[in-house]
């Protein structure tokens, strides 16, 4: 663990963590509840790079579309507070436990928009802040789950390839005027990762 933890309020969790230890409600209440953002992403990144090493998968889009059935999906925007938040995503990760469905999870603010952004945009309604904890406490709760997924659309380019350092390893991109694949592949290998298409 870097030194740069000892003194964070996460300092337990980030040894649960390391050692491959599953976090409870509680833990999941005080990792939303933390501002300490540097050590949730080490955290998430650490559960991240178990599952996947450096790579990132993404899927180029030629149109605005919801994910498919694999995936499971939580609306948090709205959500009461981190306790309602954290006993969705334990409900989730025990419906994975129990039927082994969903090969992805997406937390999203808001229900999609089907609006176009540029490539600098994001359409979500939550802060930069609070996408960034959200992800990163659904890769370290979720450990069940193969993938952290996220559209493009809602974070913007700059933002999702900081999101790859805080739990996601799967991104859909939807082809714009400007959004070439080899735009896609460049952003991801920017971020420090391996970019791997898939269908």
């Amino acid at each position: 663990m870097p030194s740069l933890f000892a003194k964070s309020d996460l300092f337990d969790l980030i040894e649960k963590i390391e050692k491959e230890e599953r976090l409870d409600a509680e833990d999941g209440v005080r990792l939303l509840e933390s501002r300490d953002i540097l050590a949730l992403g080490y955290m998430a990144n650490v559960v991240r790079e178990r599952k996947h090493g450096g790579r990132t998968f993404f899927t180029m889009q030629n149109e605005v579309r919801y994910p498919n059935g694999w995936d499971a999906i939580l609306h948090y925007g709205e959500m009461k507070g981190a306790e309602e938040r954290i006993t969705r995503l334990l409900k989730i990760r025990e419906l994975q436990e129990q039927t082994g469905k969903f090969l992805a999870f997406m937390p999203l603010s808001d229900p999609f928009m089907y609006a176009e952004v540029d490539e600098t945009g994001g359409a979500g309604s939550a802060t930069g802040f609070e996408d960034l904890k959200m992800l990163a406490v659904s890769r370290i709760m979720l450990d069940n789950i193969e993938h952290i997924k996220t559209l493009w659309v809602k974070l913007g380019l700059k933002l999702t390839q900081v999101a790859l350092s805080f739990g996601v390893d799967y991104v859909d991109f939807y082809v714009g005027k400007s959004l070439t694949k080899e735009t896609v592949v460049r952003v991801i290998r920017s971020a420090g990762r391996d970019a791997v298409e898939t269908e």
